[in-house]
C-alpha cells in the first residue's frame, strides 16, 4: 500500500460504487446497480455479476467463474482512482469512479 492509499470501510465501498461506473477508461467497466446487479465490460465482453458489501470488502459472483463463490476484494482509494486488490494484496481492477453511463458503455 502506498503513504496516499486509504482502505474504505463496508459502508464507504457502498457509498462509492452504488449506482455508479468504475472503469480503467480503456480495457473495462463495471456499472454498479444499487440493487446488486453489475453489468461488465472486459475487454470487449459483456457480462454479468452480483456485488454485496461482506465486512469491509467488496464482493462479485461472477457466474463464468463459480454460481456460488464470490471473489472478494479489499478495496482502497488513491486519489481519484479505486483499487481492488486480492488476498495477497496484488490490484486485480484499477479505474476512476464516474456516474453511471445513460447508456451501456
Amino acid at each position: 500500500m502506498t503513504a496516499k492509499e486509504m482502505p474504505l470501510t463496508g459502508p464507504q465501498i457502498r457509498f462509492a460504487i452504488s449506482g455508479k461506473y468504475v472503469t480503467d477508461e480503456h480495457h473495462w467497466g463495471h456499472r454498479y446497480f444499487v440493487d446488486g446487479r453489475v453489468e461488465r465490460s472486459e475487454n470487449g465482453r459483456q457480462r454479468f455479476a452480483r456485488w454485496f458489501v461482506k465486512g469491509d470488502r467488496l464482493c462479485l459472483l461472477r457466474p463464468e467463474i463459480s454460481k456460488d463463490e464470490s471473489i472478494c476484494y479489499t478495496v482502497v482509494r488513491d486519489g481519484r482512482e479505486l483499487k481492488y486488490k486480492d488476498d495477497g494484496q496484488a490490484v486485480v481492477f484499477q479505474g476512476v469512479v464516474r456516474p453511471m453511463p445513460k447508456r451501456k458503455p
